[in-house]
């Protein structure tokens, strides 16, 4: 459609009053009342709604709470509801036309663009929420063998969405559709001068399958219902969009009522920086152009600071005065208008009081004037203002028109210096052709959306939100689910022996972990060998062989392995980097217990040596060392009975060592095989470091190896190896 009588016979046959929309059908507020919405090129009323109160929003919230306990949305299958999300969509595409009047009568966007970017991009974002709804998955962390971790993603309940009036229909898409995907139910506030187009929209739900009470639309004013709404207790997320004062006024009356989760938009005064190497510096002008004059100004992402830097800053700043000075600004009806009037007489007003601060703070006026165009119909030429401080005001604050600021700089630490010099961190662009720079300001740039030789692009998966007093959170893609559902955690036990893992895997649960009743079964005549899960560890306690009648030690942790020192590990060499101290015995006692991998996370560790001692005479009750048997059999005492469980001999364990004499010593210490005083043993740098025997007589040589009595020698006062050498030479 071209033609502007078309567009106009469209806008005739608008509606000269509305209702409120909830459970699928018009109705008035309580006490009666409508507003006027005022189209702002015609300086007229078109069209009334209904000017709803807190008893309003009592009974909407109500309703919204109802439809969500009884699950005709919230419990249907996710493809149902992108199927409805998605029928929701083509309704919008067919009905484009009659959705661009709209908004082009309530707030004075040029028709064409209302149809091409705000009418396409709202069926865009509600159809790829639709296409998502059946491809979200929950997840299932690792956990333990014997049990299931799951998460899941729950809908809130009872959403408000406060939407502005510059993108009626897009912005509040952006909270609608992930919302109404999730499962909730939707209490929209639109501003008041666009709640045509948004009581039009939701009326198309329902034709596209959305059950009643699903999506409801509260008119009047902000300070009334969008309050009413901030202060509800059955709310259980508000989400805004809109001004910075508006928006923290908003914080405050959530947080005083039941802390409901609260998603904030706000305002922006976006940089958009220009380098010398520009990949097109033609496009980069156009570009800044659209960034501040694209709906006259009026959006939250408008490029109104823009800095060039010195060496094409006459260039640039030609080419924008000239492009300025030939847009059309007239009838949004018009599909040939670039720029249509502002949203409202109020509006225009503000737009050039701040042209003035600027001329009085000594700005120069590059392009543009001073006084509006047409002051009936709310019109004001792009103004481009040059010979700018950040002191100023229109370098600092939020203008929401088609005004710009231009400054030069001197390279890129200045240029990054001026992008952060403001409260907003909304937004900002960067046109170069070095890729390293890319990076350097895309991370220095204090900013939540950054693009580069580009601006305003993106698409429904990206995130889209600010930093500082821009807002929180986030709109689009899968983030903004994060506001809209809650996420829960269910771990379901599946085997026998759960809760031993979970008591020995947990530090400070305080019970000890649970004894193996079969270990001492399963290790008679043989070896436990580790496992990748648990190994057995030892409860050791030493005693001193320089000071025997000092008695135990309290256990002690090797720091070089992080493993309890005396832990038994049936494998040759597994703890070959560890220098254990070399001057205690070692008498062990073994549990079944989870490994440790640092010292301060068990509890034994941080309980000090009190507890370590205690600890250890548990363990001498427990355990006994025969001494009839040369030291081959340990007795077991538990519960009044006795058990005998026979060790691995000497030989067992050169074979398994290997045929070095070193590695069978260090296998018999890192096996913590039990030793017995008074047997022949070899002195090694001073401490005697007691071999077992075969079975049978203690005085009984060992098989197929020299006697004893010969690998007795004093070692030599220096040298590390030397020392070793008999030993050495009576090795297999």
């Amino acid at each position: 459609m071209s033609d502007a009588t078309t567009w106009r016979d469209l806008a005739a046959a608008i509606p000269s009053s509305h209702g409120m929309w909830g459970r699928g059908a018009w109705a008035e507020a309580a006490g009666g009342h409508t507003l006027a919405l005022h189209d702002p090129w015609t300086d007229s009323d078109f069209t009334t709604v209904p000017a709803a109160a807190s008893d309003d929003v009592d009974r909407v919230v109500a309703d919204a709470g109802a439809t969500f306990a009884a699950g005709s949305w919230s419990r249907v299958s996710p493809a149902e509801r992108g199927r409805v999300l998605i029928a929701w969509a083509g309704l919008i595409e067919v009905h484009a036309d009659e959705l661009a009047v709209l908004v082009s009568r309530e707030m004075g966007k040029p028709v064409r663009d209302a149809r091409d970017i705000e009418v396409a991009s709202t069926a865009k974002t509600l159809r790829w929420y639709g296409e998502l709804a059946d491809k979200l998955m929950d997840s299932s962390p690792r956990g333990l063998p014997d049990a299931l971790a799951l998460v899941t993603r729950e809908p809130v309940g009872v959403v408000a969405a406060i939407t502005p009036w510059n993108f009626p229909l897009s912005l509040a898409m952006l909270k609608i559709a992930p919302a109404l995907m999730a499962g909730n139910s939707v209490v929209l506030k639109p501003a008041l001068q666009t709640s045509a187009s948004s009581l039009r929209l939701a009326e198309l739900s329902r034709e596209a399958g959305l059950p009643d009470g699903v999506l409801s639309v509260v008119t009047g004013r902000g300070s009334t219902v969008g309050t009413a709404l901030a202060r509800h207790s059955a709310v259980s997320c508000l989400t805004f969009t809109g001004s910075t004062e508006v928006g923290l006024g908003l914080l405050a009356d959530s947080a005083a009522s039941n802390g409901k989760t609260v998603s904030l938009e706000l305002g922006g005064k976006s940089p958009n920086i220009v380098f010398a190497d520009a990949p097109d510096l033609e496009k980069a002008i156009d570009t800044a152009v659209w960034a501040f004059t694209f709906n006259s100004g009026q959006m939250c992402t408008a490029g109104t600071r823009l800095y060039v830097e010195r060496a094409v800053y006459d260039d640039v700043l030609a080419g924008i005065c000239d492009r300025v000075a030939r847009l059309t600004v007239g009838d949004p009806l018009d599909p040939a208008t670039d720029l249509g009037p502002l949203s409202s007489r109020s509006q225009c007003a503000t737009v050039l009081e701040y042209i003035d601060s600027g001329l009085r703070a000594g700005a120069r006026l590059a392009a543009g004037s001073a006084d509006a165009l047409d002051p009936d119909r709310s019109t004001v030429a792009p103004a481009v203002f040059t010979d700018v401080r950040a002191d100023m005001q229109i370098v600092r604050e939020e203008i929401f028109g088609p005004v710009v600021a231009v400054a030069p700089f001197d390279d890129e630490a200045q240029a990054l210096s001026m992008a952060n010099e403001t409260d907003f961190g909304l937004a900002a662009s960067v046109w170069t052709s070095d890729v390293s720079r890319i990076h350097r300001m895309s991370r220095g740039i204090e900013a939540g959306n950054v693009w580069v030789n580009s601006y305003e692009e993106g698409v429904p998966s990206t995130p889209f939100g600010g930093r500082k007093l821009s807002g929180n959170g986030a709109d689009k893609g899968v983030y903004a689910l994060d506001k809209y559902t809650h996420l829960k955690h269910t771990w379901i036990a599946l085997g026998r022996n759960h809760a031993e893992h979970v008591t020995a895997a947990v530090p400070g649960r305080g019970a000890r972990p649970t004894r193996d009743p079969d270990l001492g079964a399963r290790r008679a005549g043989s070896r436990r060998s580790c496992s990748s899960t648990f190994i057995s560890q030892a409860s050791v306690v030493r005693t001193s062989t320089r000071s025997r009648g000092s008695g135990p030690r309290p256990a002690r942790q090797c720091s070089a392995t992080r493993h309890p020192c005396g832990a038994t590990c049936r494998r040759p060499g597994a703890f070959a980097a560890a220098r254990r101290p070399r001057r205690h015995l070692s008498e062990c006692v073994l549990r079944r217990v989870p490994l440790l991998p640092r010292r301060s996370s068990h509890p034994v560790h941080r309980a000090g040596k009190h507890a370590r001692a205690s600890d250890a005479r548990a363990d001498r009750r427990r355990w006994k060392v025969g001494a009839s048997d040369g030291g081959n059999r340990c007795v077991r005492h538990r519960d009044g009975g006795a058990r005998e469980v026979t060790r691995p001999s000497s030989r067992q364990h050169a074979t398994r060592a290997g045929r070095s004499p070193r590695l069978r010593r260090r296998h018999r210490y890192e096996c913590g095989v039990p030793q017995r005083r008074g047997e022949a043993g070899v002195e090694r740098r001073g401490t005697r470091l007691w071999r077992d025997r075969d079975r049978g007589d203690p005085g009984r040589p060992s098989r197929g190896r020299r006697d004893d009595r010969r690998r007795r020698h004093r070692p030599r006062s220096s040298g590390s190896r030397s020392r070793f050498r008999g030993y050495r030479r009576g090795g297999r």
